[in-house]
């Protein structure tokens, strides 16, 4: 929980009593975002697998080798976010006590 994200945000919210709430929607809201992409990776690679056909090509690498930059990737993260968006907000409005 030392991510300088949730860190710069629990400082900028100035009531304590909302820092577990805050904690809350950061630990699952990026747990289920991050399952919402692993999914789609999921689902890309077996229909490309069954279309045996290569990953297609989203634009130049970065040096780490990620390719960020492109629209196609953007696109390809953006599907796997939105199939999990409406569970991610609906769970984490009713907070951690349920």
């Amino acid at each position: 929980m030392d991510n300088t994200h949730l860190l710069n945000q629990l400082k900028r919210e100035g009531r304590r009593a909302d820092h577990p709430l805050m904690m809350y929607w950061f630990r699952y809201g990026l747990l289920l975002a991050v399952m919402g992409l692993m999914q789609e990776q999921k689902r890309r690679e077996n229909r490309l697998q069954s279309k045996k056909i290569s990953e297609p090509d989203y634009g130049e690498r970065s040096e780490n080798g990620a390719n960020d930059d492109s629209p196609k990737a953007i696109e390809a993260a953006s599907s796997g976010l939105a199939a999990v968006i409406v569970p991610i907000i609906r769970r984490l409005a009713r907070g951690p006590d349920e």
